[in-house]
């Protein structure tokens, strides 16, 4: 396996990577195989490997690659390797995570383009969450979830899941957790009109 970073930072940003892969799974956000994590640092490119569980991350199953070429080892990692490739080249972003968010998901099935919730007065960020379609891995799914991430943190993908960026995985679990969160009410309160509850 190639290694293109050293020292410290490899550390700090592969601590950084199974911390918050744990905390997505521990938290319900996303089971241990659906998801994906990378960071860009320094000119590398850190990604999840291809079928890695997020609560049980380590060197083993975190590859180091290039963003604007290719390498070895780019065969190990993600399947949405292309995706967070192009998030990062056309957002700038340091941080992307992609976690299989039931509620979220479930929510994207009620927007057309774009989600809005009414905590947004408090969560800014919930104002306008863009809907997006693509392929699992495909480059029209990087396309769309790129464009959609210009505009706003964190994007839904029908039927799949969400992607969010930040400086730091913290700000990207906050996004993840944060939209979860509102979606849950708002797909529970649809429910509860539904059945007559309130």
């Amino acid at each position: 396996m190639i290694n293109l970073a050293a020292g410290n930072m490899n550390n700090i940003i592969k601590n950084e990577m199974t911390v918050f892969g744990r905390k997505l799974v521990e938290n319900g956000l996303t089971t241990s195989f659906f998801g994906n994590i990378s960071a860009y640092e320094n000119g590398v490119l850190y990604a999840t490997k291809t079928g890695s569980m997020l609560d049980d991350l380590g060197d083993e199953n975190i590859v180091e690659l290039f963003l604007d070429k290719e390498c070895p080892n780019d065969k190990l990692a993600t399947t949405e390797l292309c995706v967070h490739k192009k998030i990062i080249c056309e957002t700038g972003a340091k941080r992307v995570m992609h976690a299989h968010t039931v509620f979220s998901i479930l929510a994207g099935d009620f927007f057309k383009e774009a989600a809005c919730f009414a905590a947004a007065e408090i969560l800014p960020f919930l104002k306008y969450v863009p809907v997006v379609t693509g392929k699992s891995g495909s480059d029209e799914l990087a396309v769309n979830v790129a464009e959609g991430l210009t505009m706003n943190k964190i994007v839904i993908v029908k039927d799949h899941g969400v992607f969010a960026v930040g400086d730091t995985l913290k700000e990207c679990y906050v996004y993840i957790s944060g939209l979860e969160f509102y979606a849950k009410a708002l797909m529970l309160k649809k429910l509860f009109v539904k059945n007559g509850i309130i």
